[in-house]
């Protein structure tokens, strides 16, 4: 009986504790989003939850919060203002002025829904917020990245791949208009 609550406890302490944190600047945050054609955000999303579920203790399910992102992106964002201006506020308009950035870019009808792929520019508020409170923080190891990581080239090759046939499919599809 003990050693199981000894594993159960190891394993919360593991768990829980606040990993090392790898920061990547402003100019990588949006080269990623711009050739993952934004699927970069739902990482991000995701790391920003883990830190939080690791820093506050949280009895969150990370996967869940960063699947249903339209429910649950106006209390990250006001989640990481509160982290960065050490403040406990219930509302916050900057952060539901970003919030509803991103959901009107990703709900603008066919032509217009390419502006979509730009709707990362409503997250770098929140992302040097962030970055800003974690350097900041004396119990927070971070580490810069200066280079990008071998998940972050692999985006990048496997989004230019995307990019070129994009752009083929519009050439194509004006040709054929034209034609």
């Amino acid at each position: 009986m003990i050693n199981n609550e000894i594993k159960t406890l190891h394993n919360h302490l593991a768990y829980s504790a606040v990993s090392e944190q790898k920061l990547i600047s402003l100019k990588k945050f949006i080269i990623l989003n711009i050739f993952s054609l934004g699927f970069y955000l739902i990482a991000w999303i995701f790391q920003a939850w883990r830190f939080f579920l690791q820093k506050d203790h949280l009895d969150i399910r990370i996967a869940l919060r960063t699947g249903f992102g339209v429910i649950y992106l106006y209390p990250l964002f006001l989640k990481i203002k509160n982290y960065a201006s050490k403040e406990n506020k219930v509302f916050d308009l900057k952060s539901l002025i970003m919030y509803l950035g991103v959901i009107i870019t990703c709900i603008l009808p066919e032509p217009l829904s390419y502006i979509s792929i730009f709707s990362f520019i409503f997250f770098i508020p929140a992302f040097r917020q962030l970055n800003h409170a974690k350097r900041n923080d004396p119990d927070i190891v971070c580490i810069e990245q200066n280079k990008f990581s071998r998940g972050h080239k692999i985006v990048i090759f496997i989004g230019t791949i995307f990019w070129v046939l994009i752009l083929f499919s519009v050439l194509w599809t004006i040709m054929q208009a034209s034609s």
